[in-house]
């Protein structure tokens, strides 16, 4: 649909389609009509479950990444111990920006009741000049002597 520049738009009050000349007016009949057949809806619904798929398969994939390097270090303490004998009380994880809305959903699930994550705070002026910049958390664990 074109667009007039410095004209006041109502998003609250359906828009007057006397004013549009005959092409738009058919172009906007057609597509008010498109968008109510069965067809569409179906494959709009479709679109949209695909697309709740995929998140669920990416919040899985970074759910058990985390969970798998949470366990390494924290639980097991492989990499301390193989250097000393130490364990390991904290760890600082980067999780790449992109994943952000689904760290901000998984990080209350039942799988890290056990441990305690803070998500490192950033510059606002970092994150403008390197919008890629890692996520970063704190992941310490609950359990005394685990």
């Amino acid at each position: 649909m074109r667009v007039k520049l410095r004209e006041v738009v109502s998003l609250d009050h359906p828009v007057d389609i006397s004013s549009l000349p005959p092409m738009q007016k058919l172009y906007v009949a057609f597509m008010v009509r498109w968008r109510e057949t069965s067809y569409y809806k179906r494959k709009k619904e479709q679109a949209l479950e695909a697309q709740y798929r995929e998140k669920i398969k990416r919040e899985e994939k970074l759910k058990e990444e985390l969970l798998n390097v949470i366990y390494t270090e924290l639980v097991k303490g492989t990499t301390l111990k193989s250097k000393g004998g130490h364990t390991c009380s904290k760890v600082v994880l980067a999780v790449n920006r992109e994943y952000e809305e689904e760290l901000a959903s998984i990080i209350n699930g039942k799988e890290f009741i056990s441990f305690s994550i803070r998500v490192l705070d950033m510059n606002r002026d970092m994150l403008l000049s390197f919008p890629k910049l890692p996520i970063l958390i704190e992941v310490t664990s609950k359990v005394i002597g685990g």
